[in-house]
């Protein structure tokens, strides 16, 4: 263990030419690590390949590996390195997860427990890409539910304020106000766009 941990030291002080190491921390505590290099096999001249990416699991599922992952592949990529290469084990469902969102696609062949999975540039964007929906009112900006809840919410305000004295209520009058004018607008802007879109399918700078 004292030897690893010694081989380890002198790895991070010192990363062989063409390895990167990259360590996340949460204050002054490294929490994950992630390290990339050529791909050491040989058939893969010029290929790229994510050799370890970790994150302790208490911090799992808030964004360090996908960060990290992001990283070393930008990096590889930028110094012509592609496609980028890694291998995970099998049955590791997080793991999986992670790398597809980022444009791995498992290959094949494995390794005993170890799935191989790689990525072009061309994959990272279509993942990208497959993940973006539009379709909705919410994704396009025109969700009323926001703005109709906080009307309910200053109506609410002015029943219970309704023998109040008028300034006690003109901070829940000017909520009411504020929300209903967000709706009016909101779908104002959304019959506009609508239009537009239209306008732009007519002439062919959109498909229909």
């Amino acid at each position: 263990m004292a030897q690893e941990a010694a081989e380890w030291g002198a790895y991070a002080r010192q990363p062989p030419e063409g390895h990167r190491l990259i360590v996340a921390c949460k204050g002054d505590q490294v929490i994950g690590y992630g390290r990339s290099e050529p791909c050491p096999d040989d058939d893969a001249c010029g290929v790229g390949e994510v050799a370890g990416l970790y994150v302790r699991p208490a911090d799992q599922g808030r964004g360090a590996g996908r960060a990290m992952l992001t990283w070393l592949v930008d990096d590889l990529r930028a110094r012509g390195l592609e496609p980028v290469v890694l291998w995970y084990f099998a049955g590791n469902d997080r793991a999986a997860a992670v790398y597809a969102a980022a444009g791995f696609v498992p290959e094949e062949r494995e390794n005993g427990p170890l799935v191989s999975a790689a990525a072009t540039a061309y994959d990272g964007m279509a993942a990208a890409m497959d993940r973006l929906d539009f379709s909705s009112a919410q994704a396009r900006g025109f969700d009323l539910t926001e703005y109709q809840e906080l009307g309910d919410l200053a109506r609410e305000g002015l029943e219970v304020l309704k023998d109040a004295p008028a300034e006690r209520k003109a901070d829940a009058l000017e909520m009411a106000a504020f929300a209903d004018f967000l709706v009016e607008q909101t779908r104002r802007m959304q019959k506009e766009w609508e239009a537009h879109r239209d306008a732009l399918r007519a002439r062919g700078e959109l498909p229909r």
